[in-house]
């Protein structure tokens, strides 16, 4: 399993860019990968997706940096190096989305596979199985990262989001929620909730 968080320009991977990939291999966690490009010059720039990463546009159109095409075949290559490479995250499927069609766009050879393990199912279905309410609004889930951060013990993801942070704690609340212990040792302070 490989617990990714994408940085993107918008919320529509056909009209907008990834901007950063974060992941870290879950059965080994010192393996981490980060890396960030610029963005297409046709590229959607929502300017609340800007709010949230902390990003200008100035550092997203850094020609310094490598093209969108090149950081997806780094990050495929990184995870060729993996066994279980099942997507896992917060809200996964739309990271899945924007790897899917950034591939499909740029013409790159790579199966993410469709399957997903996303960590929003397993802490609602943690916290029913021991008789608690996931928080809801007009009747739906609304068990959001920060909720699940504080139900398994540990702080908030620090503001701006990255995309590597993001992996590293989805990491360590799915740790948690799984094997009741905790993955990195930057969290050994902070005690399981449960």
């Amino acid at each position: 399993m490989v617990v990714v968080d994408i940085e993107t320009t918008g919320l529509n991977p056909l009209e907008s860019s990834i901007i950063e990939i974060g992941a870290v291999d879950f059965y080994n966690s010192d393996n981490k990968f980060n890396q960030r490009c610029k963005i297409r010059d046709d590229s959607f720039v929502n300017p609340m997706s800007l709010k949230v990463n902390g990003y200008t546009i100035n550092d997203l159109r850094n020609s310094g940096f490598r093209s969108e095409k090149e950081l997806l075949i780094n990050f495929i290559s990184w995870l060729k190096n993996i066994d279980k490479r099942t997507i896992a995250g917060q809200n996964v499927n739309f990271d899945l989305r924007f790897l899917n069609t950034t591939k499909d766009r740029e013409n790159v050879e790579w199966d993410f596979g469709r399957r997903v393990v996303d960590i929003h199912s397993i802490a609602y279905a943690h916290m029913e199985s021991r008789g608690l309410n996931p928080p809801l609004k007009i009747g739906t889930s609304r068990l959001n990262g920060d909720y699940i951060m504080k139900y398994v013990g540990i702080p908030l993801e620090p503001k701006p989001h990255k995309g590597i942070n993001g992996a590293i704690y989805e990491t360590e609340a799915l740790y948690r929620l799984m094997f009741n212990r905790n993955c990195f040792d930057e969290f050994k302070q902070y005690k399981l909730n449960f």
